[in-house]
C-alpha cells in the first residue's frame, strides 16, 4: 500500500488522477525517462487525449477491463481474447505464455510503446498493483 498511500494519501482517485500519478511516479524513479527530457511539469501539463497515450494509461486500462469483465463472471481466457481482439488494431504478436494479468500487460506495453523510454519491470509490476487495488482485482 506504500505507493497508493504517497499518490493519493488514502482516498480514492479517477481513473485519470491515477494515470497521470503513476506517469509522475514513472518520471520521477526512471533515469531513463529523464535523460529523454520528461518530467513531472510536463506530466501535468497532459490533455486528456495525450494522457490516454501512456503506458499507465494502457495499464490502468487493462487492468480495469480485467477487473470489470471477471466481476461478471467472464473466464479469464475469454477476458485477454476480448481485450486483444479490441487492442490487436494497435498491432499483435504472439500472446505470452504463460498468460496472466502482469505477462498480457507487458506484452502490450512492448507493442504499443516500443519506441519510448523502457518501461522497468519494477515499476511495471508496482503499477499493475496499484491499479489492481483501484479496481478491485
Amino acid at each position: 500500500m506504500g505507493l497508493w498511500k504517497s499518490l493519493f494519501g488514502g482516498g480514492r482517485p479517477s481513473k485519470n488522477d491515477l494515470v497521470r500519478s503513476l506517469a509522475k511516479q514513472r518520471v520521477r524513479e526512471d533515469p531513463m525517462a529523464a535523460a529523454m527530457g520528461f518530467n513531472e511539469n510536463m506530466i501535468d501539463g497532459l490533455g486528456m487525449m495525450q494522457l490516454a497515450g501512456l503506458p499507465e494509461s494502457g495499464i490502468a486500462t487493462i487492468v480495469e477491463t480485467f477487473a470489470t469483465l471477471k466481476k461478471h463472471g467472464v473466464p479469464e481466457s475469454e477476458i485477454f481474447a476480448r481485450i486483444e481482439a479490441h487492442r490487436s488494431s494497435i498491432g499483435s504478436g504472439r500472446i505470452p505464455n504463460p498468460l496472466s494479468l502482469e505477462s498480457y500487460i507487458r506484452y502490450r506495453i512492448d507493442i504499443e510503446h516500443n519506441h519510448g523510454a523502457p518501461i522497468s519491470e519494477e515499476f511495471l509490476a508496482e503499477a499493475i498493483r496499484v491499479c489492481r487495488q483501484h479496481f478491485g482485482c
